[in-house]
């Protein structure tokens, strides 16, 4: 999680992870994946918004077109404020547990979203 000085690079979570379950002996017994990405931006750039989701729905698609709507509605039924009225936070993203090795999206390798390359090179204050 990165919480950044300029006000124009957004809040973004990102928190990918693989557990692994052992017996007695040491021998591997069960193992999944979880985690997710999420952005917070301060000063909304919508086309900052769409080229974020953008980029994740093309790296899901590239294992199974179902994965990208199925992880978004995950991410954004969990990052609700329930204590603010259900207001979400941020713009929302992916999140997903429990995910097997075999056909499971690697993001590795895919470009990162504007918002961090363009907003660290705005002036502010």
């Amino acid at each position: 999680m990165i919480h950044p000085y300029n006000p124009f690079v957004p809040t973004v979570h990102c928190n990918y992870r693989m557990f692994e379950l052992y017996d007695a002996e040491g021998n591997t017994i069960d193992r999944w994946f979880g985690g997710g990405t999420d952005l917070t931006p301060y000063y909304l750039f919508e086309e900052d918004a769409i080229q974020f989701h953008q980029t994740y729905k093309n790296v899901c698609d590239g294992f199974d077109p179902s994965f990208y709507q199925k992880f978004k509605k995950v991410c954004d039924d969990y990052f609700v404020n329930t204590h603010r009225n259900n207001e979400r936070r941020g713009i929302g993203g992916i999140f997903y547990d429990h995910k097997r090795p075999s056909g499971f999206p690697v993001l590795s390798g895919s470009k990162a979203p504007s918002p961090l390359e363009r907003a660290g090179e705005m002036p502010f204050g």
